[in-house]
């Protein structure tokens, strides 16, 4: 019979087949008597070889029996006078390739196909950290005293904003002017009061009685108020001019974007997600907020809608994620509540601000709670097992340090070791038809059904299981 031979370089878990035709033939080949179709050994005369005794040896490695309709390894050459013995075993995925192609099985991994949400073990994780701190946006960040708002809530007899009480706002020369009316000699020369000396007047009469609370806020005048109104303190004009609060409270956004795992997008999203992801927001007053990495899932970008109560002081946040296209306030991960607006205690001397700067340790400390506890083995899972926990500190209680803190998003990233997607693919659990994929692919079950030798059946699925190379 005729053989095809080649001197042909492949995998052996590799369907790849040479190029039919471009070998050389050898005919008048025989089988040695009592050989195996699955490993025959083919004799062949040295006349009949184009080089004898040199050129099978250095020359030839591969081969197809037409008769079989399979392609062979050549295992061994070996001489004997006037022969030369080729010893052969069968490729069993080159010659079924084409069944191979055809049938459907359960794929685990996959050099050409993957699903980059699925966690991929085959890879361990290392303690090459990458940390990162992205700033937030919001409208009190940077401002300082002197550009907030002071909201003063007096006593009067004026259209009052909220019961019996009307708020003003006004900025810190207002807040004065108003200051030095109260404790100046223009209340005692309005008030028209003869009967009693200035000196008794003002040891009788407390003019801050009539003033119920004073804000300061890290926010600039427009957002509470557009409408110019001269103070009232009690029954009389100040004659200071200021805006009657016509909000008692405001809406506005934190925004930022939560950058992805440096190595996402060659090696799968899911290192955006733990353990392989932390996410800590610092945004002051609210403390540190730890995000729960599954809420990516709608989106790396923070649109955080927080309200302001203009009257307490009081503020609350929600975070929410979506994409930087399609935005929405309404993925809440995460909610939050404090205070921003800053407490004056007013004295008869002058605006006490000692009492503004509060406990802020309190808010912005705690930092990593415990210690260390065991050595770290070394074993590649306790590079996550060793990751602390987040954790998350309540916000500050009224400060003018508020707005000079930065608001950010610190983000760590555990990276994983390198990989060989070419010969260890990547994960893809999904049945697969095999033809529709090329390179290394790995079955997590295969059911090959073809007519063929049993022997050969139980190595297809045993290759297939193991995984192999569809070229």
């Amino acid at each position: 019979m005729t053989i095809e031979f080649w001197s042909f370089s492949k995998k052996r878990n590799s369907t790849k087949q040479p190029t039919a035709g471009s070998g050389t033939q050898y005919t008048g080949c025989e089988l040695k008597e009592d050989t195996s179709i699955l490993a025959p050994v083919i004799k062949i005369r040295v006349a009949a070889m184009p080089v004898p005794t040199v050129a099978p040896v250095n020359t030839f490695t591969y081969a197809y029996i037409a008769k079989f309709t399979r392609y062979y390894f050549v295992t061994d050459w070996v001489y004997t006078p006037g022969f030369w013995e080729c010893h052969l075993q069968l490729d069993v995925l080159a010659s079924h390739k084409t069944e191979i192609g055809a049938m459907t099985a359960y794929v685990e991994r996959s050099a050409s196909a993957y699903d980059g949400n699925i966690i991929d073990k085959m890879y361990p994780a290392n303690t090459d950290y990458s940390v990162s701190y992205d700033s937030l946006a919001y409208a009190y960040l940077n401002v300082a005293p002197s550009g907030g708002t002071y909201v003063v809530g007096i006593i009067n007899a004026a259209a009052n904003t909220a019961g019996a009480v009307t708020y003003y706002a006004m900025n810190q020369t207002q807040l004065q002017s108003l200051l030095s009316f109260m404790f100046g000699n223009d209340i005692w020369n309005i008030s028209a009061i003869t009967e009693i000396s200035q000196g008794l007047f003002k040891s009788m009469f407390n003019p801050i009685q009539y003033i119920v609370s004073c804000l300061w806020f890290p926010f600039p005048r427009e957002t509470f108020s557009s409408t110019s109104a001269t103070v009232y303190l009690g029954y009389y004009n100040t004659g200071v001019t200021a805006y009657a609060m016509t909000a008692l409270a405001h809406k506005a956004y934190i925004t930022g974007t939560i950058p992805n795992h440096p190595q996402a997008s060659a090696r799968g999203s899911y290192l955006n997600y733990a353990p392989y992801t932390d996410v800590t927001l610092y945004i002051p007053p609210y403390g540190s907020i730890p995000i729960d990495t599954a809420y990516l899932k709608k989106g790396h970008y923070l649109y955080c809608p927080y309200w302001v109560d203009h009257i307490t002081g009081e503020c609350s946040v929600r975070v929410s994620l979506c994409t930087s296209t399609n935005v929405t306030e309404n993925n809440i991960c995460a909610e939050r509540a404090s205070k921003i607006g800053v407490n004056i205690q007013l004295s008869q001397v002058l605006a006490d601000y000692s009492h503004s700067i509060q406990t802020l340790q309190s808010g912005i400390s705690g930092g990593i709670v415990g210690a260390v506890m065991g050595a770290i083995g070394a074993t590649v899972q306790s590079a996550l097992d060793s990751k602390f926990p987040s954790v998350s500190s309540s916000g500050t209680n009224g400060s003018y340090m508020v707005p000079i803190m930065t608001g950010v998003i610190v983000t760590k990233h555990t990276k994983i070791v390198d990989g060989d997607n070419d010969d260890l693919g990547r994960p893809l659990m999904s049945p697969r038809t095999i033809n529709t994929l090329s390179g290394y692919i790995k079955c997590g079950e295969a059911h090959f059904a073809s007519p063929c030798l049993a022997g050969e059946r139980d190595q297809i699925e045993q290759q297939l299981l193991a995984g192999f190379f569809y070229e």
